[in-house]
């Protein structure tokens, strides 16, 4: 069996990710899908596939379009799209394994324990495995940087241009995945240009830069927008305008925000979240252990510098956000791994007396890893079989009734296409109502959303209409029949 390992490491991983994927996915009933985000990326994939076959452009979308253009082009395979965008972010967690080994082994030239180091700590790491199976744009966001890191060390090694062009290629389809991929890419462009200069190759900076830009192409053509700049009204703007104006440095130091979300209360202020990376349990519950270990004598390697630079990078920038998200913290992760592998073989070799036990010590680690990912998924599976629920009773209500609310119009089109929604949250009623339905969650909007749309229209049509309770939800979500 070891030998077999050996020979075929990427079988294996694929077939031990995709077996342990699939079991958590058929224990739970987890279907892929919760929150708004997941359903927005449904929608838009579906648009994209529609216009293919001769319907209208899609709709405006605040995230960038590369997964939903990947899975739309799957659809014309695999036309089941509810499943296909989790079954798109279940394969994206083998393939950063697939390109970070690779990367491990053109690091350190060393592949000792690399298989069990990243099935440990990289597979089985809580929010990566919870995001590989939530059909979100995150690991394949992150697939695409890890691949475009991979391809910029073979370039810096045997300097073919093929290698460059595709570690562009790749980089800039993963900031048209994720927009903050922009920041991680940097230690990648260093590398790339380090090595053009050492190697009097400068002008390959033009087929690159045409190459980079191009990878926005397809989203360009679909929703006129070309990175960060939307082109489709008269004058362009840049796409993610609230985040300029939420973004700045006094909130490094804060851990009250009021936000596009409302308020938004967290445990420690932002500077100090942000270094949760390297240590808390969801990302790597052995963190700490590994920080220790960290000397000088690890880091001379330039690459390794480059890394180090774009983490701190990227974590200050996240500091300035007005707001916490795991999902984006973790998008870093891999560098983190990178970091930390000769100091796990350092530990390995310093304390070789746990050879003897390693077999109990692996599936120790596994088994408090497991533990930690269902820990930190029953809040998750607890919104999705809720959100379940809500969608497929509402489905059986009348159609030519309107029903306001909001953050659960995703699993309401979901389970009914042609469900009538009014959106609470962007719009404020101004007309007399004849008749519908206030899907609503008092206990979590009361405070959070004070003074905004959303209390504001529950409390006008409470004032003005009789709202009877027809429909009681778990998590604190009541259907109300307007009178």
């Amino acid at each position: 069996m070891l030998s077999l390992l050996k020979k075929y490491p990427y079988w294996f991983a694929f077939l031990a990710i995709l077996i342990l994927q699939s079991c958590i996915i058929l224990i739970t009933g987890f279907n892929g899908y919760f929150g708004q985000d997941s359903y927005e990326y449904l929608k838009t994939t579906r648009e994209i596939h529609a216009y293919y076959l001769g319907g209208s452009k899609p709709t405006y979308s605040v995230f960038p379009g590369m997964y939903a253009i990947v899975c739309s082009l799957f659809m014309f395979v695999f036309p089941n799209a509810i499943l296909l965008l989790q079954v798109v972010s279940m394969l994206s967690l083998f393939f950063v394994f697939y390109f970070l080994r690779k990367v491990l082994i053109l690091l350190f030239d060393k592949d000792k324990y690399i298989d069990a180091y990243l099935f440990l700590f990289l597979v089985l790491s809580p929010y990566l495995l919870r995001f590989s199976i939530i059909s979100m744009s995150d690991m394949f966001g992150i697939a695409l940087w890890v691949a475009s890191l991979y391809f910029a060390l073979k370039f810096q090694k045997l300097l073919g241009v093929k290698y460059l062009l595709l570690c562009v290629l790749f980089a800039g389809a993963s900031v048209m995945t994720r927009y903050t991929a922009i920041i991680v890419v940097i230690p990648i462009a260093f590398i790339c240009l380090q090595t053009l200069i050492k190697n009097k190759k400068i002008i390959l900076l033009f087929p690159a830069f045409i190459v980079f830009v191009l990878s926005s192409l397809p989203d360009f053509i679909l929703r006129q927008r070309l990175f960060f700049w939307d082109f489709s009204n008269s004058t362009p703007a840049f796409s993610y305008f609230y985040f300029l104006d939420q973004y700045h440095l006094s909130n490094f130091f804060k851990r009250d925000f009021y936000n596009l979300d409302g308020w938004q209360h967290y445990a420690v202020p932002n500077i100090i979240y942000v270094f949760e990376i390297f240590i808390h349990p969801a990302f790597i519950f052995v963190g700490t252990l590994f920080l220790v270990f960290v000397n000088k004598e690890r880091l001379k390697n330039t690459n390794i510098q480059f890394i180090i630079g774009g983490i701190i990078f990227y974590l200050l920038f996240l500091a300035g956000n007005a707001y916490q998200g795991d999902r984006y913290l973790m998008f870093v992760l891999p560098y983190v791994l990178i970091l930390y592998y000769p100091v796990f073989l350092y530990i390995i070799n310093k304390f070789e007396f746990v050879l003897r036990f390693k077999y109990v010590l692996f599936w120790g680690i596994l088994v408090v890893q497991l533990g930690l990912f269902f820990y930190s998924f029953k809040v998750i599976l607890q919104t999705n079989r809720n959100e379940q629920e809500i969608g497929k009773y509402m489905a059986e209500l009348p159609q030519n009734i309107a029903i306001f609310t909001f953050s659960l119009d995703g699993p309401l089109h979901m389970y009914n296409d042609e469900v009538k929604i009014f959106d609470i949250y962007s719009n404020v009623i101004s007309n007399s109502i004849s008749e519908g339905y206030l899907l609503f969650n008092y206990s979590a909007f009361s405070e959070q959303f004070e003074g905004l749309n959303p209390m504001l229209n529950y409390r006008y049509l409470e004032s003005n209409y009789s709202l009877k309770a027809v429909k009681e939800f778990d998590l604190g979500w009541k259907l109300y029949s307007i009178q």
